[in-house]
């Protein structure tokens, strides 16, 4: 029972994984085993069958003649009875020269009918020595036999023998069976299409973007599609509900909370100023990683950028703030580094992590990482980073940490990295945390698909290779 299972598994790691591989698989599968079995029983039925049966045909002849060879005394009493006969039977009949060769069997690889021929007269007669099809451009065949007077040559017509033409057969069934499975892929792709491009809608929706689809193809096709119409439609209804929502709460509570700040700064001499100011702030904070969380997903273009350039911008823009950071790039492609994506919102998501990593350490490292397949932005701290165990609980919206650190903004909402991991997603890509073996701290690495093939965005899993080096 247990060899079953590696033969399976086997069988599954041959097969197409696209449907477009598995449909062509099971539309080619069936004709070409009807192709190949029509086939071996039209040659074992009609090369064998008939073949045999001509032979039979003409056998009786053979043996008249050599029946006469052998009473013969001499070679010019044997010319005057045989070749009188030949001539009857419709065959040339010759003694070969003394220096003449008898040559080998000879006859074409993928001549089925000649097999037979050869086996089926060298049982029959034992005299023969060989027999020749590929004489006379395989119309006339030459069979060598040894006689009393010397080797002798009987020349007789291939289609007295084998059918003619025989292969046509096979032509006909193979040009029948190419026509009717061209019509049969064009047909299938016209089926296949839409489900195709509901496919490539549901990526692109997954990612934040629009991709236009009209409801075509068969009955269950259309039904799904019409389905993910009215799914995407509810959804994106309900994340504008939200994002509106978001927004007009954090724009509404601006405006009290300025009104408080001006009214507090006249407070002169009390103890609880400075209290009062700092949840202020906190509550700022707050409003602002909302208004930053509402505008994920927003409509943005994507546009070609060099990652190298976006990074060495993100690191003057910091170094203007004062931040200390070791900026790092390194690439193992030979292509110009390249990367299709929205450059405001990938920058907002670096600009992120390096503030958070700031804000809980003393040393943060920038990378780049380029890769033939994924582009990687690295970030490392020596902070005292987040338990594994929370790791991935971190990215979860609205989700805070009592202890130690986290990389949400310390007085906010917990909103950090959920904003960042969105981005990432949007792109094809997805944020990983980890334990930097350098620092000590956190390692935050958005790893996006490195695709410039005229698509927005990317849609391949991050290579895992890569990863596992990285973390």
């Amino acid at each position: 029972m247990n060899s079953i299972f590696p033969l399976k598994k086997y069988i599954k790691s041959i097969l197409p994984l696209g449907l477009y591989g598995r449909v062509y698989l099971i539309l080619f599968f069936p004709v070409v085993l009807i192709l190949l079995v029509g086939s071996f029983v039209f040659i074992q039925r009609h090369f064998d069958y008939v073949t045999r049966q001509m032979i039979s045909n003409i056998k009786p002849h053979f043996s008249l003649i050599i029946t006469e060879i052998n009473e013969a005394s001499n070679k010019r009493e044997t010319l005057e009875k045989v070749l009188p006969l030949s001539k009857s039977l419709a065959l040339n009949f010759e003694f070969l020269g003394e220096n003449e060769i008898v040559p080998p069997d000879q006859k074409l690889l993928y001549d089925f009918s000649g097999r037979i021929i050869i086996s089926s007269l060298k049982a029959d007669f034992p005299d023969i020595l060989s027999i020749d099809l590929l004489a006379n451009d395989g119309k006339i065949l030459d069979i060598f036999f040894k006689t009393t007077f010397g080797n002798a040559k009987i020349m007789v017509s291939r289609r007295a023998l084998s059918p003619s033409n025989p292969h046509q057969f096979l032509i006909l069934i193979a040009l029948t069976a190419t026509l009717t499975t061209l019509i049969a892929v064009l047909f299938l792709k016209n089926q296949l299409r839409p489900i195709k491009r509901l496919s490539d809608a549901a990526v692109a929706f997954g990612k934040g973007q629009y991709y236009p689809l009209k409801i075509s193809g068969a009955t269950e096709v259309k039904s799904a599609i019409r389905a993910f119409l009215t799914m995407r439609d509810s959804i994106e209804k309900q994340i504008s509900q939200r994002s509106h929502m978001l927004a007009s709460i954090s724009h509404d509570l601006r405006t009290p909370l300025t009104r408080l700040r001006l009214g507090v700064e006249f407070l002169e001499g009390s103890k609880y100023k400075d209290l009062i100011i700092d949840d202020i702030e906190v509550m700022d904070n707050m409003l602002t990683e909302l208004l930053e969380f509402s505008r994920t997903g927003k409509s943005e273009p994507f546009e070609d950028i060099d990652p190298f350039l976006l990074a060495k911008a993100i690191h003057a823009d910091a170094s203007r703030l004062g931040l200390e950071i070791e900026i790092r790039l390194n690439s193992t492609s030979n292509d110009p580094p390249n990367i299709r994506c929205k450059p405001s919102a990938i920058r907002r998501a670096i600009e992120n992590l390096i503030q958070n990593a700031e804000k809980f350490s003393s040393k943060c490292h920038f990378s780049v990482i380029i890769e033939p397949e994924s582009i990687h932005f690295m970030i490392e701290d020596n902070g005292p980073g987040i338990d594994q165990e929370k790791q991935k609980l971190a990215t979860t919206a609205f989700v805070k940490f009592d202890e130690a650190r986290n990389l949400n903004h310390f007085k906010g909402v917990g909103l950090g990295l959920a904003i960042v991991a969105n981005i990432a997603e949007e792109h094809g890509g997805e944020l990983i945390l980890a334990r930097s073996d350098e620092l000590g701290g956190l390692k935050a690495v958005i790893s996006l698909p490195n695709i410039n093939d005229g698509r927005p965005g990317g849609i391949r899993t991050p290579n895992q290779s890569v990863m596992s080096a990285l973390l």
